[in-house]
């Protein structure tokens, strides 16, 4: 009977402590502020994003042009100097991130390059 008690503080302990881990990071991850910087270009979706990543890869401006055209509130150009949050980031090309503005739930897309 005393094992099992033991073995049950321990187990409570340690699941304590994984419960702490990751309440702790999280809260540290989702505190961070960022800043954006003008001149970089920023998407409603992921995959619109990836598309003008491609674009401007490809060193296509008249598609670039063209899609800033035609989808003026799905891609847009970055305005400098936004409070945001890092909402998911991805590796790959132009390592995309998805940013949350502070104060709101709006959410967009752009590389990670566009932040600091």
């Amino acid at each position: 009977m005393k094992k099992l008690i033991h073995y049950m503080c321990r187990l409570v302990i340690i699941y304590m402590c994984l419960f702490s881990l990751i309440t702790n990071t999280t809260a540290a991850v989702a505190a961070e502020i960022y800043i954006t910087r003008s001149g970089y270009i920023a998407a409603e979706t992921k995959e619109m994003m990836e598309l003008v990543v491609s674009y401007i890869v490809a060193n296509d401006t008249a598609a670039t042009d063209m899609l800033l055209r035609q989808y003026p509130n799905k891609v847009f150009w970055l305005k400098g100097n936004m409070q945001v949050y890092i909402e998911k980031e991805t590796g790959g090309r132009g390592n995309l991130t998805k940013l949350r503005i502070a104060g709101s739930t709006e959410t967009f897309w752009t590389i990670r390059k566009a932040i600091y």
